[in-house]
């Protein structure tokens, strides 16, 4: 006989969880798409399956929707957030706002150390026996570390935010690329030519190259959610 039973959402979580770890894996779950755009979960379900009581997942879910990523209706179950084009250009004119100053800035901190570290992380964009996971988490890292040197407590705390907001949609660009060696060498080439406008130093020329990265990543998000649309 076949079993109708659901996958869990998410993953079991042992009982010593705190709500960073369960704010996390509900995140993660979000945006590998196990919990797909719009898809409504109650509190109880989600409690259930990673093995919390109701006050951990509450409080994670409040700071998942301070972050977009999910929409809480008193009385109602929760949904994921929507995918939206006017949200995707509301976060991206954000962050055209802000990485590019803090970015003309930092390139004037970095040392020759950085540099180092920074390089490792653009060789793991073209390595193709990494998972997903790892290579998005390789990505934040490697634009933290550029701007960090110049961020205030309170930047990093926007960016973050805006970071988690806009991976969503990048993952939903890239999903149908990553299993592709010309995305690999695209993305360890494009990054290796930003870090290298970074490391000659100048504030003016630092500033366009961000521009520019945003406003492609954009476009790249941009088309494949009107595709996912269509």
């Amino acid at each position: 006989m076949t079993s109708t039973r659901q996958d869990p959402f998410v993953r079991t979580l042992e009982p010593t969880s705190v709500v960073e770890q369960v704010m996390k894996e509900i995140r993660r779950s979000i945006l590998s798409g196990n919990l797909r755009p719009g898809q409504q979960f109650s509190l109880r379900e989600i409690a259930g399956q990673l093995g919390v009581s109701f006050i951990p997942v509450r409080e994670a879910l409040r700071h998942l929707e301070a972050q977009g990523l999910i929409v809480t209706r008193p009385g109602r179950s929760t949904m994921v957030a929507p995918l939206d084009e006017e949200e995707l250009h509301g976060i991206y004119r954000l962050r055209r706002q802000i990485e590019p100053e803090i970015a003309s800035r930092s390139c004037r901190l970095l040392d020759k150390s950085d540099f180092q570290r920074l390089k490792a992380f653009v060789s793991m964009f073209g390595d193709e026996d990494l998972g997903i996971d790892e290579i998005y988490e390789a990505h934040h890292t490697f634009h933290l570390e550029l701007l960090k040197p110049a961020a205030t407590s309170w930047d990093l705390r926007v960016l973050e935010g805006l970071w988690h907001a806009a991976e969503r949609y990048v993952r939903l660009a890239f999903s149908g690329l990553d299993d592709q060696p010309e995305e690999h060498r695209r993305r360890k080439r494009v990054h290796a030519a930003l870090l290298e406008v970074f490391r000659e130093g100048n504030p003016d020329r630092v500033a366009a190259a961000v521009v520019q990265h945003l406003d492609e990543n954009e476009d790249i998000a941009r088309r494949a959610l009107t595709a996912h649309d269509g």
